[in-house]
């Protein structure tokens, strides 16, 4: 798991981040149960996540979600050729790219 503190990075004890506004698990057929059940519920109840992200290891597929007006929780599903946008840090970036040099890239060259 990686996080982007919310907080002012001077606050942090070591490697804990305490407020993290953005989060992106790397899921694998092992974990995929676990990242898409309880892990969701917890990244939706902490109220400075307005973003967390789950890459999928067996295809080039990207699960986002999002923080939306009055507390509510947007999906989005975006594939090989499509582009992420991560509001809550401002960034733009093709799947694909979160994949090269990987098995997944060759097989969807664009």
């Amino acid at each position: 798991m990686s996080s982007i503190p919310w907080d002012d990075p001077d606050e942090e004890q070591g490697n804990i981040v305490h407020s993290p506004c953005f989060i992106v698990e790397i899921s694998s057929p092992y974990t995929y149960a676990r990242d898409q059940g309880i892990k969701i519920k917890v990244y939706q109840e902490c109220q400075t996540i307005q973003e967390f992200m789950l890459i999928d290891t067996e295809f080039p597929k990207v699960q986002l979600y999002r923080r939306e007006r009055h507390n509510r929780w947007s999906s989005y599903l975006f594939n090989a050729g499509d582009e992420v946008e991560l509001a809550s840090l401002g960034a733009r970036f093709p799947v694909i790219g979160l994949y090269k040099k990987t098995r997944l890239a060759k097989g969807n060259a664009q």
